[in-house]
């Protein structure tokens, strides 16, 4: 059996041999659409100085908006591809210092303690982070203070 941190895991380096050309693929993925996101994300309850955990964040371009959207929100942002978690080190540094944090691993394995977040987001990644996608929603939802959304 694989191991479930990696397995079905999504990785920019193997899905284009050309990674710059994958990671603007994704930029513009992210930015499309954005508005209609937003307006989703706010009428499923997010607010600004909420904390909120994106999952499958990437190299922070949806990061980024959500930070530049909501000026006192604290994003979590668990990504398991190490190449993703430097771009978005790199990507996020420049003005949203101490609004964030990056945390590399696998949701089902994160050290968070529960109770910790209001809000959970996972857009940009699938059901190949863990085996069963009950298993992943329940996590998240351990997460979770009591009155959160997600």
């Amino acid at each position: 059996m694989a191991d479930r941190g990696t397995e079905g895991s999504y990785k920019a380096s193997e899905m284009n041999t050309n990674v710059e050309a994958e990671i603007e693929r994704l930029r513009q993925q992210a930015l499309w659409g954005w508005d209609k996101e937003l307006r989703n994300l706010q009428w499923f309850g997010l607010q600004d100085g909420m904390a909120l955990l994106e999952v499958g964040s990437g190299p922070g371009f949806i990061t980024a908006q959500l930070l530049d959207t909501f000026p006192s929100l604290h994003v979590t942002c668990l990504e398991i591809d190490p190449e993703m978690v430097e771009r978005a080190q790199s990507y996020l540094a420049t003005k949203h210092s101490g609004r964030y944090e990056i945390v590399q691993g696998n949701v089902m394995d994160m050290p968070l303690a529960d109770d910790s977040l209001d809000f959970a987001y996972a857009k940009s990644c699938s059901s190949s982070i863990c085996p069963t996608r009950w298993a992943r929603c329940e996590r998240y939802a351990a997460f979770l203070s009591p009155a959160a959304s997600w």
